[in-house]
């Protein structure tokens, strides 16, 4: 089933560069769409998401991973003693 996928994910990308090679002459604009959110999303990423506490565990930062840990539970709403 996996290789079937394969050559649809392929034969869409082959479609889509003939289109906007060929036919529609705004594939730079529609790319700088595209790429500009991509790069919000990294950003985003990049600020806000924290180290795997399991990370943290397995390279000895007991503390750093005990905070995002908490950090965790508050937001789910539950309500710990530290």
């Amino acid at each position: 089933m996996g290789s079937i996928w394969n050559v649809v994910d392929g034969l869409t990308g082959l479609f889509i560069t003939i289109y906007f090679g060929y036919i529609d002459k705004h594939y730079f604009w529609i790319s700088m769409v595209g790429f500009w959110f991509s790069f919000i999303c990294v950003i985003g990423v990049i600020s806000f998401v924290t180290e795997s506490p399991l990370w943290l565990l397995r390279t000895g930062d007991y503390e750093k991973a005990k905070q995002i840990i908490l950090r965790i539970v508050r937001f789910n709403g539950i309500q710990v003693s530290e």
